[in-house]
């Protein structure tokens, strides 16, 4: 008996491009200890709206925001030309499963943990788990903090990488900790 599984219609984009200097490219791993974490972008904390975070307890997904895309090709301009002064340690973009997936992928490849501190006026939920389009992770070393800062004005500052091998989030009056090689177990399924 044959059985069809159809998947439904889905947008695949594809980029290559010469890349001018290999030494600007920069990784999603968080590099080395007392680099301090900011998320790019836009920072709504104010909802859960279409994501992991809906559809796995509610059941549902709500109606996703309108994208701003002059806002968030401004925001890849400034990037693009960060990327290329090297102000970046590391940079992830934030899709499933928010922020706090995007962190703990950037502890994955180096073992460099990270401590964050999630703003009390924020909703937690919505801002560890909150997949706005137009959000990244970075990492940004001491010595570029004051020009990355010129840059992105408007940068969070939510942290810092540690030589810890745990992922530390100070939200409300709770600690959360866990260490990457229980998270990496957890993400790959085992």
């Amino acid at each position: 008996e044959f059985l069809k599984i159809s998947v439904p219609p889905t947008l695949l984009i594809t980029a290559i491009s010469d890349i001018e200097d290999c030494e600007t490219i920069v990784t999603s791993d968080f590099k080395k200890a007392g680099d301090h974490i900011y998320v790019l972008g836009n920072c709504d904390y104010s909802h859960l709206n279409f994501s992991e975070y809906t559809r796995t307890y509610y059941h549902e997904n709500f109606k996703p925001e309108m994208v701003d895309s002059k806002k968030n090709f401004e925001l890849y301009r400034r990037i693009n030309k960060a990327q290329k002064q090297k102000l970046f340690e590391s940079i992830h973009d934030v899709s499933e499963g928010g922020n706090i997936t995007a962190l703990i992928e950037s502890s994955f490849g180096s073992g460099v943990g990270a401590q964050v501190n999630v703003d009390k006026s924020f909703n937690p939920y919505a801002f560890l788990y909150n997949e706005s389009c137009g959000r990244f992770i970075v990492s940004v070393s001491n010595e570029n903090k004051e020009k990355f800062e010129q840059m992105f004005y408007d940068a969070l500052l939510i942290g810092e990488t540690t030589s810890g091998s745990e992922i530390e989030i100070n939200i409300l009056d709770s600690q959360i900790k866990c260490s990457i090689d229980e998270l990496q177990v957890a993400w790959r399924g085992e």
